[in-house]
Order: structure tokens, then C-alpha cells, then sequence
């Protein structure tokens, strides 16, 4: 198993995309659009971000969107719901909360976004710089 070195040889192999903020996919709508246009300012302030992370930011995003409307729907439904025999089951939007917010996490994590992974991140100077 190849394991990561932290001897700078091995460090100037690894790739070193150019840092940027990618665009907003047109996809994006309501909340996940609005963590977006939040979340990609801190990013590049960190210098976190390049166009390559585009898909797992979007993926992020979106996991965020649905969290949200999950947790808004719940807030008008409740956790239990009753069927239509009467009998009473867990609210399926608690399903796709949990589902989305596991999502979140790990997301949050691969960004260095979390209190434990951001000590994790250590940022060595580019090549180009």
C-alpha cells in the first residue's frame, strides 16, 4: 500500500492545480445556488478550491439544497406521519435528512471544513509560487 510521505521530494510529484473558483452549474437552484455563491468565497480565501473541484463542490451543494428542504418539510410535517390505514411510520423526508446530512459531512470533510479536518489541511507553497 502506497502511503502518503511528507518529505518534500514527495510532495513536489504530487499535482498542483492552479488555484480558481469554478463556475456555478446551472443546475444548482435555491439553496444549494445560494451555499454556493456562500461557501466558494471562503474557499478560495483558504485557497482550497480550483475548477477541478467543480463536481464535488456541486455534489456538496446540492446534498446541502436537499437538506434543507427535507428539514423544512419536516418542521411542517413532523418526524411521525400517519398513513392512509392510520398506521404511523417515520416521516420519509427524515430518510432524506439523514441521507443528505451524512452527505454534508462527508463533503465538509473532504474540504477541510469540519474543526478535526481542518487541522488535517496543511497547504505547502505551490510550485508556481
Amino acid at each position: 500500500m502506497l502511503q502518503k510521505q511528507s518529505s518534500p521530494a514527495y510532495q513536489w510529484r504530487e499535482p498542483w492545480p492552479i488555484p480558481a473558483a469554478p463556475t456555478c452549474p446551472a443546475h444548482l437552484k435555491g439553496e444549494a445556488r445560494r451555499e454556493w455563491k456562500r461557501i466558494v468565497p471562503e474557499l478560495r480565501k483558504l485557497g482550497l478550491l480550483t475548477r477541478i473541484d467543480r463536481a464535488a463542490l456541486a455534489a456538496y451543494c446540492q446534498a446541502w439544497g436537499r437538506w434543507v428542504e427535507a428539514e423544512a418539510k419536516l418542521q411542517e410535517t413532523g418526524v411521525v406521519i400517519r398513513t392512509k390505514q392510520g398506521n404511523v411510520i417515520h416521516n420519509p423526508y427524515l430518510g432524506v435528512a439523514n441521507t443528505a446530512m451524512k452527505l454534508i459531512h462527508k463533503f465538509l470533510t473532504e474540504f477541510g471544513l469540519t474543526p478535526v479536518s481542518r487541522t488535517r489541511v496543511h497547504l505547502a507553497p505551490a510550485p508556481w509560487a
